[in-house]
């Protein structure tokens, strides 16, 4: 009886597809996994960013604070502003991407002011990782003694 060994089996060709399939799937996971952590990388360097800025901006103002008095306050869409009570501009700190929550004691500063405590959260405001906030906590001393601590939380 004469063989043919020139096909596959059904078995063999299942046996490949299962095997393809298997691999597939791993392949694609571990991508996901990947486009997840870097989404979340991202959001945490630019909260990180975006709360340098804001206390870059209130250690500026407060340096100022005898000749330039202000008010700190959030705008009803989340945003974190200085208003200068000489002249009632206002300049808004915070980036649009964001949006900060919490309080700032005292709420106005002046030339009586030594000390400014800050707790705020901050959250993206446009992101698929929603649950992602970051905690900035901190105090500004006049003369200048700082403490920060920055809290990343989930």
């Amino acid at each position: 009886m004469k063989r043919n060994d020139k096909g596959m089996t059904l078995v063999e060709l299942l046996a490949v597809l299962t095997l393809f399939s298997v691999i597939s799937i791993l392949i694609f996971g571990l991508y996901q996994m990947g486009i997840r952590s870097y989404q979340r990388n991202v959001t945490t360097n630019m909260l990180q960013q975006d709360s340098d800025l804001v206390l870059s901006r209130l250690k500026t103002a407060f340096y100022h604070k005898n000749s330039r008095p202000f008010h700190i306050s959030t705008t009803s869409d989340g945003k974190l502003m200085i208003t200068y009570t000489r002249n009632n501009r206002t300049d808004v700190i915070s980036g649009d991407d964001f949006i900060y929550s919490g309080t700032s004691t005292p709420q106005t500063i002046d030339q009586s002011t030594a000390t400014i405590e800050m707790n705020y959260t901050v959250k993206p405001r446009d992101s698929q990782d929603q649950d992602k906030t970051f905690h900035l906590i901190t105090s500004l001393n006049f003369p200048w003694k700082e403490t920060e601590q920055k809290d990343e939380l989930q």
